[in-house]
C-alpha cells in the first residue's frame, strides 16, 4: 500500500536567505516533524548542483537543522546524468516512481514557492500547493498556504493500527473471536540473540531474548511504537490490562512500519529476571502507539495491541508425570462470576490423565460448589419475558423430574399448544452451551494430601463449572501423566481454558509434551563394571 507523499522544494520553501547562509523557516522543522508523525512520507524534490548525492543532500538537511531522517525520499536534479531540472517532466515522474505510484494523483503532493513549477506539476496530475515566498496567496495560486504550518489543517493524521496476532488465523481486529488466542505466533523466546524465528523454552542462569513481530493494518506509517514484555512465573487463565502487564521486564521501540507490513523487535531478558529452572512462565506483551490507546481492563482477545505466549513445553518419557503451577482468576476482576474450566485435547486422541489440584485443601471443591449455587444477579429494571415451547405438530411428551402420585405424566399436545418455562430476565444470558463443552464433565475427587482435585475425562474434552469472587485467585497444580504406550518422537498437545458465562474464552494455557527416549543406562553399567574390577584387584 502506497502512503501519500509530501515533497518539498528546498530553497525559499523550507530554507531562505543568501547562498552560504541559508536558514530554515521558523515553522519548517515543527511542520515536517508533525506530518512525519501523522504517518505521511516526507520528501525533497529540489534542483542541486552537479556532484550532490543523496548522502550529501541528507548532510545538508542536517546542517540546516531539518533532521534528515524524517525525509523518506530524496529526488534531486544531480542524481541524473545529465542533470534534469524542474519543471522537466522526467524529474517529476522519477519522484512519483520513487514513491511507489504509477502516475501522479492527489497522493503525490508538491510544495514550492515557484508558481510556474506549481502549474507544471498540476498538469502532470500532482496535487501542488503554492507557498509564495514573502508574498500572499493570489487567485493564480490555486491551493495555497502562506505559512508551512498551515499544512497541518490540510493533512490530518493517517489512521495507523498496530497489532500482534493472537492466532495464525487472526485477521487483526479488536475482539478476536477465536478461542486459542493465548499462544501468539508473533511472540517467541530465544536463548541467544540469533534472529531465529522458532520459540525456545527459556534457559535459567543466562540472558534470554524476547522477540515480537509487530504489524500495521492502518493506512499511514506507524512511526514510533513501544513494545513491553512481562513474564509471570506461573501459568494463568485470565490476564487483564494494564495491571497484569506491569511491571514489564523489557521495553523496545518499533520504528517506521508501513501499512500492511511487519517488523520484528527484540529485547534482552536479563539473567537475573529469568526464573529458575523448572519454573513455567507466561509472557505478556503490549504495544503502545499514539492514537491507538489500549482500553483499561481489557483482556488480550479484546484489543489487538495485547498478546500472550502461554505455551508450556515439557519433555517427558512415556509413563512420566509433570506438574505446572496454574492460577485461576485474576485480582483485577471486579465482579463475582460463573466460569467453566475446560480441557481441550489435541488432534491425537491418546488417552492420558490430566487433573487440577488445589494447593489449599478443599479450595477446588468449594469453587465447584459455589458454581453450582451461583445466583445470577437480577437488576430491578430488567424486563421479564415469558419463555416457552410452542408445538408445531401434534405430539406426546413425558414430564420427568417432578413429584406426583401418578407413575407417569404424559401430555397429549395438539398442534399450536404451548408449554411455559417461566420468566427469564431479558438482560441475563444463559450459558451458551453450543460454544462450551457439554459432551463430558470433569468431576471432583478428594485426596488425602490436597483435599480436592478436578479430574478431567481421559479420552475426550471435558469441563466443570466454578464461581470466583471479585478479585479472587486460586492457586492450583496442573498434573498430567504420559501413557506408557506413547513412542519417543511423538507429541501430545492440550489446552486448559477458562470460559465465561456467555461462552467467551477468557484465557488459557497451551501445553506441548514432547516424548523423549528413556535415559540410557550405559553409564550406570560402566560404573558397576569398574567397581567389580577394583574389587578383583
Amino acid at each position: 500500500m502506497s502512503v501519500p507523499v509530501i515533497y518539498f522544494d528546498l530553497g525559499n520553501t523550507l530554507v531562505h536567505g543568501p547562498s552560504g547562509n541559508k536558514q530554515p523557516f521558523g515553522d519548517a522543522l515543527a511542520t515536517i516533524e508533525e506530518l512525519w508523525l501523522r504517518g505521511y512520507r516526507i520528501g525533497v524534490l529540489s534542483d542541486q548542483p552537479v556532484g550532490m548525492t543523496e548522502e550529501s543532500m541528507r548532510q545538508k538537511l542536517d546542517d540546516y537543522g531539518l533532521e534528515s531522517y524524517r525525509f523518506d525520499l530524496i529526488t534531486i536534479s544531480s542524481e541524473f546524468s545529465p542533470p534534469i531540472y524542474k519543471p522537466d517532466e522526467d524529474i517529476f515522474n522519477a519522484a512519483v516512481a520513487k514513491a511507489g505510484f504509477a502516475v501522479a494523483d492527489n497522493n503525490t503532493v508538491f510544495i514550492t514557492e515557484n508558481i510556474d513549477h506549481i502549474n507544471d506539476a498540476r498538469q502532470l496530475g500532482w496535487r501542488a500547493i503554492h507557498n509564495p515566498h514573502n508574498e500572499s496567496c493570489s487567485v493564480q495560486s490555486g491551493e495555497c498556504i502562506e505559512d508551512l504550518d498551515d499544512l497541518l489543517a490540510l493533512f490530518p493524521p493517517l489512521h495507523t493500527d498496530i497489532w500482534i496476532r493472537d492466532n495464525q488465523n487472526d485477521p487483526g481486529g479488536d475482539h478476536y473471536q477465536g478461542s486459542n488466542f493465548f499462544n501468539s505466533p508473533d511472540l517467541w523466546i530465544r536463548n541467544q540473540d540469533d534472529g531465529a524465528l522458532i520459540h525456545q523454552s527459556p534457559e535459567a542462569g543466562q540472558d534470554n531474548w524476547f522477540y515480537a513481530r509487530v504489524r500495521n493494518r492502518g493506512v499511514g506509517i506507524a512511526r514510533i511504537s513501544f513494545v513491553t514484555f512481562a513474564a509471570k512465573e506461573w501459568a494463568g487463565t485470565q490476564f487483564v490490562f494494564p495491571a497484569d502487564y506491569s511491571p514489564y521486564i523489557s521495553l523496545v521501540g518499533a520504528m517506521n512500519i508501513d501499512p500492511g507490513e511487519s517488523q520484528i523487535v527484540r529485547a534482552k531478558w536479563p539473567q537475573d529476571k529469568v526464573p529458575a529452572a523448572g519454573k513455567h512462565v507466561c509472557w505478556l506483551t503490549a504495544v503502545y502507539h499514539s492514537g491507538d490507546l489500549i482500553t483499561p481492563d481489557a483482556h488480550v482477545w479484546e484489543h489487538n495491541n495485547l498478546a500472550q505466549k502461554n505455551l508450556i513445553i515439557v519433555n517427558l518419557v512415556s509413563g512420566e508425570s509433570a506438574e505446572i503451577d496454574v492460577v485461576l482468576g485474576s485480582r483485577h476482576i471486579k465482579d463475582e462470576s460463573y466460569y467453566r474450566i475446560e480441557l481441550f485435547r489435541g488432534p491425537k486422541t491418546i488417552p492420558f490423565a490430566v487433573s487440577l489440584i488445589g494447593q489449599t485443601p478443599g479450595a477446588l471443591e468449594k469453587l465447584v460448589r459455589s458454581g453450582q449455587d451461583f445466583v445470577r444477579p437480577i437488576k430491578a429494571d430488567n424486563q421479564l419475558k415469558q419463555i416457552g415451547l410452542r408445538f408445531l405438530e401434534s405430539t406426546r411428551v413425558e414430564l420427568t423430574g417432578i413429584e406426583t402420585k401418578a407413575e407417569d405424566v404424559i401430555l397429549e399436545l395438539e398442534a399450536g399448544s404451548s408449554l411455559s418455562l417461566g420468566n427469564i430476565p431479558e438482560k441475563i444470558k444463559p450459558l451458551d452451551l453450543h460454544k462450551s463443552i457439554h459432551k463430558a464433565c470433569a468431576h471432583i475427587e478428594n485426596e488425602k494430601t490436597h483435599g480436592s482435585t478436578i479430574v478431567f475425562d481421559q479420552e475426550q474434552d471435558s469441563g466443570i463449572g466454578i464461581a470466583l469472587r471479585a478479585g479472587q485467585i486460586v492457586r492450583t497444580i496442573l498434573r498430567f501423566t504420559v501413557p506408557k504406550n506413547v513412542k519417543p518422537g511423538e507429541k501430545i498437545e492440550f489446552n486448559l481454558l477458562q470460559r465465561g458465562e456467555n461462552g467467551q474464552v477468557l484465557g488459557g494455557i497451551a501445553v506441548q509434551i514432547n516424548i523423549q527416549k528413556p535415559k540410557t543406562k550405559t553409564m550406570k553399567s560402566v560404573r558397576k563394571v569398574k567397581k567389580r574390577s577394583s574389587e578383583i584387584e
